[in-house]
């Protein structure tokens, strides 16, 4: 789903503007997690579960490259794909060991966790007036390469 929310979220940030896509896909994190964690007995709870997860998948996938395109600085830009790096390789292995000791139980409160602080964290740093970054002074960027977030 990140593949196809980058694909397909790239364009529609570039119609409705980056703040509110953003907002949006902050919101969605959580409200994936929770999707996965409801403890709805009966057949249904899997379906529940697994488009939950599609939906934080769909959700995540805008928030580094619209943080990236939204942040002022050359050197904040590589002080966020720096920590994304650490992060990309330190959370999953740390997550699958928690998981491995505790149970997969643990999968949906330790995927809320993160995205409820992104949610509470991000809201600061995504002013409705950023709309695009070709509109910031100073700052060109080709619409071609907020289209081209997937890869």
């Amino acid at each position: 789903m990140m593949c196809v929310g980058r694909v397909v979220l790239g364009p529609v940030a570039e119609r409705l503007g980056l703040a509110r896509v953003l907002a949006v896909a902050v919101a969605g994190v959580p409200l994936g997690a929770v999707l996965m964690a409801l403890p709805i007995p009966g057949p249904g709870s899997g379906a529940l579960a697994v488009a939950g997860l599609m939906l934080l998948g769909l959700a995540a996938a805008p928030v580094f490259p619209l943080f990236t395109l939204t942040t002022g600085t050359t050197r904040m830009v590589s002080l966020q794909v720096a920590a994304s790096a650490v992060g990309g390789a330190a959370i999953p292995a740390g997550l699958g060991l928690l998981l491995g000791a505790v149970g997969p139980w643990l999968l949906a409160p330790s995927l809320l966790a993160p995205g409820v602080a992104m949610g509470a964290r991000a809201r600061p740093t995504c002013p409705s007036s950023i709309t695009s970054p070709i509109s910031r002074p100073g700052r060109s960027v080709p619409s071609a390469t907020i289209r081209s977030m997937a890869g």
